[in-house]
């Protein structure tokens, strides 16, 4: 992650005024690029230097500064304005962005920059929830981002991918246009994008559709945070049932593997398989992350686990020689293979960071170890090491009790536990996790468990 982060730092241009250049597009990069700097913040002692932090704020101000608010490039830079589009895509990081700034610098500026572009949204958009974005596109006399398929696209590449941004900068702000709007995105997409048995609608995964996986599963990630936001269940229980029914025959493999396209084949490999998209991994591993959490499904952690194990950590890209490239991910042909592209290892590290925080977590008095990384946190110290079997110590930092979770593949006959360097006689669970009481523990003491690590074999056929 710390990798990822100086990766972020090396794609800042200095000769096109520290802009992220040779990426998706300069605006979408932006926003991604702060909203991932300011969460590894949170998650380590990682600090954005003055001279990035001063160089893109600018440059965020601005690619937003135009006549409806929106991230967007700059037509009167020479060098940007061939791309220069309005460009629904980035909704999500016009949002992403500002409401990372206002959570994490309380930037008064983000906040009035949000607010902007929510009074855009609500004058361009139609009952249904949709977003009128040629008569932007008119108004600004800023040409649309060209499609080589006009009109086949569905809308959780604009407005669905935007509601987890726009959830993001109420909680941020408080401001009541973002919940009123995100309500309108989410009903949309509650009746389009997912079905009440589970089963991704065909419209979706039709060859007719250009459809993005990232998209996709960005608008399941909006609709478990509305849910929440909202107290309404209905939406929580319909990922829930994608998620089982639908995601790992569509939109990811066991191992992880995820096409980057979702419906019409647009970017495939010489074999024709659709190319490869590790933002897309990330994302089950965060709706996985947020059923849990929400919904108290713990046994998702497993999933979360194997991708971030078998998927993720294995396709980062290591080459000193090149900073650009050094920590990187990227959307790549071989179904192990390695690319590197901004907006893609800036996703993957957003949900680094969120996975970062829920390794340990504190409920009712009590410290729960989630997952088996190694992490040092307010609650608890983890170690790990893995070999034909797997060893953990946890050490307390307050006398609570302590509950770990065992793996749903361990077979408990084999868990080990060993308290202050003493076995334990009888194992004590509480569901998932292995339960030891603050009678039996201090602060700063150790709990040791170890167990068998099975061996486990998988055939995963491509798509075509």
């Amino acid at each position: 992650m710390m990798l990822a982060a100086q990766c972020h730092l090396a794609w800042l241009n200095p000769e096109k005024g520290f802009y992220p250049t040779g990426g998706f597009e300069v605006a979408h990069d932006t926003g991604r690029w702060w909203d991932a700097m300011l969460r590894m913040e949170q998650v380590s002692s990682f600090s954005i230097p003055a001279w990035a932090e001063e160089a893109m704020l600018a440059n965020l101000m601005n690619l937003t500064d135009n006549q409806v608010g929106l991230l967007m490039n700059d037509p009167k830079i020479p060098w940007m304005k061939d791309k220069a589009f309005i460009n629904p895509h980035n909704l999500r990081e016009g949002f992403i962005a500002v409401a990372a700034l206002a959570r994490f610098r309380n930037s008064k500026w983000a906040a009035a920059a949000g607010h902007r572009m929510l009074k855009t949204i609500e004058q361009y958009m139609d009952a249904d929830g949709r977003i009128d974005f040629r008569a932007i596109s008119e108004k600004t006399a800023i040409p649309m981002r060209p499609s080589r398929m006009e009109g086949k696209s569905d809308r959780t590449t604009c407005e669905g991918r935007a509601i987890e941004g726009i959830i993001w900068f109420y909680e941020a702000t408080g401001d009541p246009l973002a919940l009123e709007i995100a309500s309108h995105f989410a009903e949309y997409h509650y009746n389009k994008t997912v079905t009440e048995d589970g089963n991704i609608p065909k419209t979706i995964i039709s060859p007719d559709n250009i459809g993005h996986n990232h998209s996709y599963l960005g608008t399941l990630r909006g609709l478990i945070l509305y849910g929440v936001l909202a107290n309404e269940k209905k939406y929580l229980n319909i990922v829930a049932k994608t998620y089982e029914k639908s995601i790992w025959k569509n939109n990811i493999s066991f191992s992880g593997w995820a096409p980057h396209d979702l419906g019409m084949a647009r970017f495939s490999n010489e074999d024709g398989d659709p190319e490869g998209d590790p933002a897309s991994c990330g994302d089950v591993a965060q709706i996985a992350l947020w059923l849990a959490r929400y919904s108290g499904r713990t046994d998702l952690y497993d999933d979360i686990e194997r991708l971030v194990r078998a998927r993720i950590l294995p396709s980062q890209v290591y080459d000193e020689s090149d900073p650009r490239r050094n920590g990187a991910w990227g959307i790549y042909r071989h179904p192990f293979g390695k690319g590197v592209i901004l907006d893609v290892f800036a996703a993957v590290l957003h949900t680094l960071t969120d996975i970062c925080n829920d390794i340990v977590s504190v409920h009712d008095d009590e410290i729960y170890i989630n997952m088996h990384f190694e992490n040092e946190s307010p609650a608890a110290d983890i170690k790990v090491t893995n070999g034909y079997a797997r060893t953990m110590s946890v050490r307390p930092r307050e006398k609570k009790s302590l509950n770990i979770r065992i793996p749903g593949w361990v077979d408990r006959n084999t868990v080990r536990v060993w308290i202050c360097g003493e076995k334990a006689c009888e194992n004590e669970y509480k569901g998932n996790y292995l339960h030891v009481d603050s009678s039996c523990i201090g602060k700063g003491e150790e709990v040791r468990i170890e167990f068998d690590l099975p061996e486990y074999e998988t055939e995963e056929v491509m798509k075509t």
